[in-house]
């Protein structure tokens, strides 16, 4: 997950604002949060939340 996360200390390419890299990094803070709900709250709890991220 570091490796994926957005580093703001960097030179920031032309790869990296590609459409495609944006949406990426975007689902990976996405997939991030949801598994920090898991496990924090368990299943019912994140069962009930996902639609309201979605």
């Amino acid at each position: 997950m570091f490796t994926c996360r957005l580093n703001r200390l960097k030179v920031i390419t032309k790869e990296e604002t590609k459409q495609e890299t944006i949406i990426h990094e975007k689902g990976t803070l996405v997939e991030s949060i949801i598994g920090v709900i898991y496990l924090e709250f368990g299943l019912k709890v994140l069962l009930r939340i996902v639609p309201l991220i979605q």
